[in-house]
């Protein structure tokens, strides 16, 4: 993972090792959201306000905790089903919605709140591994 721009729009990079099985379990998935959302925690750490830059690694946050929830039957509150949907249709009602829903913004918020404590635990280290540059 680098904080160094690596194109024009670009801020930084991230580049995850390969799993073996192609297996992952819930907790890796999470640590994966918790890796996207590592940028935008950042900016508002350290410098105390937000920028566009994120947008890439939020939408890939949500595609994971989306599938957590929908495809992997990975979600305590929805269980072991998996939705299929297409861009015109949803197998599930209205109130099926507001779950999915409800179930990836706790996702995203605990991801979140992870990813803060663990910036503040390693600040530190952040700030002399920025000075090294």
């Amino acid at each position: 993972m680098t904080i160094i721009p690596r194109s024009k729009g670009s801020l930084g990079y991230a580049q995850y090792l390969p799993n073996e099985s192609n297996l992952e379990t819930k907790e890796e998935l999470l640590d994966r959201i918790c890796c996207a959302l590592g940028g935008r925690c950042s900016e508002e750490f350290f410098f105390k306000k937000v920028t566009t830059g994120a947008a890439d690694d939020l939408e890939k946050a949500f595609k994971i905790a989306h599938a957590i929830v929908t495809k992997l039957g990975m979600s305590e509150k929805i269980g072991f089903l998996g939705y299929s949907e297409t861009e015109f249709m949803k197998q599930y009602s209205d109130q099926t919605q507001k779950m999915i829903d409800l179930e990836i913004k706790k996702i995203i918020m605990e991801c979140t709140e992870k990813t803060r404590k663990t910036i503040e635990k390693y600040k530190n280290q952040i700030e002399k591994y920025r000075e090294g540059l």
